[in-house]
């Protein structure tokens, strides 16, 4: 016996299972995405905090070097995953007065599918007078 394609049309049985599995998708991604967001951004403030401890240090001692400042670092921050963070100590001049510029980067990890192949790093800066 052949039923006709309306009876198929008008059959309605299944049809939440397949809105569900539409919606639920949808709403794993944006979850995973504000996750994301959420830990990337706690991350930012962590890093300025460690930034401004660096700046603390290279303030009260001029001459610091970068590994010390990398261990006052380590010793504010054990759990800050230092072994992926990068710390930078350069020497700038601003209008003829120098200065030294702290460079805190670390590289991003996404959660969210779709983005596992993309790069990102979170990067933090402060300047400190040397004078």
């Amino acid at each position: 016996m052949r039923r006709p394609v309306s009876n198929f049309l008008r059959e309605t049985r299944g049809a939440a299972a397949v809105e569900f599995a539409i919606v639920s998708a949808v709403f794993v991604v944006m979850c995973m995405g504000l996750i994301d967001f959420g830990r990337n951004f706690d991350l930012q403030g962590r890093l300025a905090h460690a930034a401004d401890v660096a700046a603390r240090t290279l303030f009260l001692d001029k001459a610091a070097s970068e590994t010390q400042v990398a261990q006052r670092i380590q010793t504010a921050f054990p759990t800050l995953g230092f072994d992926r963070m990068t710390l930078t100590l350069t020497s700038v001049t601003i209008g003829q007065r120098p200065y030294r510029k702290v460079t805190l980067a670390m590289p991003l990890q996404y959660l969210t599918p779709g983005f596992l192949r993309r790069a990102g790093t979170v990067t933090v800066e402060r300047i400190v007078p040397l004078g």
